[in-house]
């Protein structure tokens, strides 16, 4: 969305650039016409070169502003990306460190079925539901749930047989 926003200051600037120079040529067209018809030399001239001036130094006061706006938004857009990135890296990290390393990221296919085991833990650990779970690595709904179910109770045995090791030490 902040992209289509720079490119909108960028087609304004322009367009604004555009009318300036319409103005001026047409300003330009008028003058010289009234001043061929009027005989007047040097007066005309100097009227049109005050107001050319002007006219420069208000459309480099307006796209001074624009140029200013646009370095705003780059700098927000600049900061919301990297925000979103660090997003995404810490995402990737908690993933792999659920898995011991064994994160496999979106597009890539394992030939390996225990990636895809892997994979159907690391979501449900991130609270996918079956049916989602299902979708994203292709393998059917129920033999998912019975995955789940072992290792839930492979899960609690290691934990029961760590407690009972701990209080026979």
């Amino acid at each position: 969305m902040a992209h289509v926003t720079i490119e909108f200051w960028g087609l304004l600037l322009n367009a604004f650039g555009i009318c300036i120079c319409v103005v001026a040529i047409l300003y330009m067209l008028f003058r010289h016409s009234r001043s061929i018809s009027s005989n007047k030399d040097k007066e005309p001239y100097n009227n049109f070169n005050n107001v050319l001036l002007q006219m420069i130094k208000q459309s480099e006061t307006a796209f001074a502003t624009i140029s200013d706006t646009l370095k705003r938004e780059r700098m927000v857009l600049k900061a919301a990306l990297e925000k979103e990135a660090k997003k995404q890296i810490n995402a990737v990290s908690e993933a792999t460190a659920i898995e011991g390393g064994r994160y496999l990221p979106e597009g890539i296919q394992g030939n390996l079925v225990d990636d895809k085991y892997a994979e159907v833990a690391r979501l449900a650990k991130l609270g996918l539901r079956t049916k989602d779970i299902s979708e994203k690595v292709e393998l059917p709904k129920g033999e998912i749930d019975l995955f789940i179910k072992l290792r839930n109770k492979d899960n609690k045995f290691k934990r029961e047989s760590q407690a009972q090791l701990e209080t026979l030490s």
